[in-house]
């Protein structure tokens, strides 16, 4: 009787032999909380609301709300991207105040964390830090707000520059302008980290930046262009 273990080593080595080689398969590793997502709400414009729902490998609903604030003036919010550590996922969460009866524009950072586990995720969102920026805001300013995974980019069309955030150390930097000054009106980013500060002005004209992943600058010129990403479409007005 043929040995099947035989036949086994010898259709091995025949492989190697021929110096054949095959790929491993690709296997796509799925976010432990990529069946749950959390509602914000602007509620009163001085407070953000927040509720987590979806389900765990075992229930479904609703696991955790909150309030965040009470702020001047909600004008942006941003969720940061998620960390992993066994089964509890970090986040930040980015709430621009773009003031109100004051023209003081601060950027208040939360930490959110989600612990899962096969019945239940235990939710909580706690403040971090609390960062005053050299724009100038109000109760009419609107607010610009974009990032990618190292910095967060700020203006107001109240202010002739926008400013940059250093994630990590939370360290500002203004970002030049125009001359004459326009007011920054619009603030994008694409899927591979590149931004674009959008300034302009009805009787002035109109002028932008790009910035890379790095943070630095890749271009400039006049004009009022923008950049697309894959999941939030641009408003025109």
């Amino acid at each position: 009787m043929f040995d099947i273990s035989y036949r086994k080593t010898v259709a091995a080595a025949a492989v190697v032999g021929f110096g054949m080689t095959f790929p491993a398969l690709a296997q796509t590793v799925v976010p432990i909380d990529s069946t749950l997502f959390t509602t914000y709400q602007n509620y009163g414009n001085n407070n953000i609301t927040w509720v987590t729902c979806g389900s765990t490998k075992n229930t479904g609903g609703c696991y955790g709300s909150g309030t965040l604030g009470p702020f001047g003036r909600v004008c942006a919010v941003m969720e940061g991207q998620p960390v992993t550590v066994g089964n509890t996922v970090t986040r930040s969460i980015y709430v621009l105040d773009g003031g109100s009866n004051t023209s003081i524009v601060s950027l208040n950072v939360f930490k959110k964390t989600d612990t899962i586990t096969s019945n239940s995720d235990t939710v909580s969102i706690t403040p971090s830090k609390k960062l005053t920026l050299p724009l100038t805001g109000g109760s009419n300013a609107l607010c610009s707000m974009a990032a990618n995974d190292g910095f967060i980019f700020i203006g107001t069309n109240a202010s002739p520059n926008a400013v940059k955030v250093n994630k990590l150390t939370y360290s500002l930097t203004k970002l030049p302008g125009f001359s004459p000054p326009l007011p920054v009106t619009a603030i994008t980013a694409n899927d591979y980290g590149y931004v674009t500060v959008t300034q302009e002005a009805a009787t002035q004209g109109s002028g932008f930046f790009v910035y890379g992943p790095n943070g630095m600058s890749q271009e400039d010129g006049g004009g009022a262009p923008f950049i697309l990403n894959t999941t939030d479409a641009y408003l025109l007005p």
